[in-house]
């Protein structure tokens, strides 16, 4: 597995920005590339939207350029209804 310097298939919480208040997750692919999961609903991920980025260089300014503080929570999957 990749080391990151980001939680990969853990569930945050965006804490600042236009974004705040989503939930996120990182999911590394099978090719190395990185899928981004956002999501106002932990309960109902369908109605967000996702965002892919080829490798972890190309992770690392993705989140630098969004600037998000994230809280980082204890489970690895968004919640059921």
């Amino acid at each position: 597995m990749m080391n990151t310097i980001f939680p990969i298939n853990k569930i945050g919480k965006i804490l600042n920005g236009e974004d705040r208040g989503n939930y996120i997750k990182v999911i590394l692919n099978e090719d190395n590339s990185f899928s981004i999961l956002l999501t106002p609903d932990p309960t109902n991920p369908s109605i967000g939207f996702d965002d892919w980025v080829p490798n972890q260089q190309a992770l690392i300014k993705y989140f630098n350029e969004t600037g998000w503080v994230i809280e980082w929570l204890d489970q690895d999957h968004f919640s059921n209804p």
